[in-house]
């Protein structure tokens, strides 16, 4: 599959941590259409599995921030999912899951250096999903992105400072400083989940679950923000 030779490199189907019953909807994934042009042996392109996939991954991308952001108003939540779904973000995403080296490409599509760029990966990443959800269905796709997902959720939420802006808004208001706790922590050693809680003055104000501690408080201090009427995209530092 043009991939780059490694006698270590485990299988792409083993860093997905899913087994395709049909292993020809994979490689019609990692075959872009310059490729196929350019080999009439090839299954296809990946142009349809593509928009299958992009379908699919807006659903998830939705699922998890409609659980992670209980309160946030719609049009928060479509910014948010915009940027876990924008090509920069599934780029970085197919990178981590190694497809630059298993995506097979025409002649001068790949960098001196053997790299792709962020539209052809992004374009393979939706591929991908698409291939799984058509192979084994939704729970899948979750099996495979859930946690991909859920950390580039995680990360954009770590760039905002909820907790400053809290920190601010009771000192104006001649608030108790706000108090967080650590609700309940779930999950094995390896894979922590913690579930934290922000009060003001004793009363509980917001709760957000991450994990790391710290974005389960940057979270916790976003619900209390929105809950205190803070949920204008300038007030939240909501910045495309």
């Amino acid at each position: 599959m043009n991939s780059i030779p490694s006698p270590t490199r485990p299988s792409l189907q083993e860093r997905l941590g899913y087994v395709f019953s049909d292993a020809v909807l994979l490689e019609i994934a990692l075959t872009h259409s310059t490729y196929a042009n350019e080999n009439r042996d090839a299954p296809g392109n990946n142009e349809r599995l593509e928009f299958v996939g992009d379908a699919v991954l807006d659903v998830l991308a939705a699922k998890l921030l409609y659980t992670l952001f209980p309160h946030a108003p719609e049009g928060d939540l479509s910014r948010r999912r915009a940027r876990v779904v924008r090509r920069e973000a599934l780029a970085k995403q197919a990178r981590g899951l190694g497809l630059e080296g298993d995506l097979r490409v025409g002649l001068g599509q790949r960098t001196e250096e053997g790299g792709i760029n962020d539209r052809l990966l992004a374009d393979a990443c939706e591929a991908v999903a698409g291939a799984v959800y058509l192979d084994g269905g939704f729970e899948a796709v979750e099996k495979v992105f859930g946690a991909l997902f859920a950390s580039s959720i995680e990360q954009a939420t770590e760039v905002l400072d909820f907790k400053t802006d809290l920190q601010q808004r009771c000192h104006l208001e001649g608030d108790a400083p706000p108090e967080y706790r650590v609700v309940r922590t779930e999950g094995p050693d390896h894979a922590r989940v913690f579930t934290c809680g922000v009060w003001i003055a004793g009363e509980p104000l917001g709760e957000g679950q991450a994990s790391t501690k710290k974005n389960a408080e940057q979270i916790a201090a976003r619900e209390a923000l929105l809950g205190l009427g803070n949920n204008k995209e300038d007030d939240v530092k909501e910045s495309e």
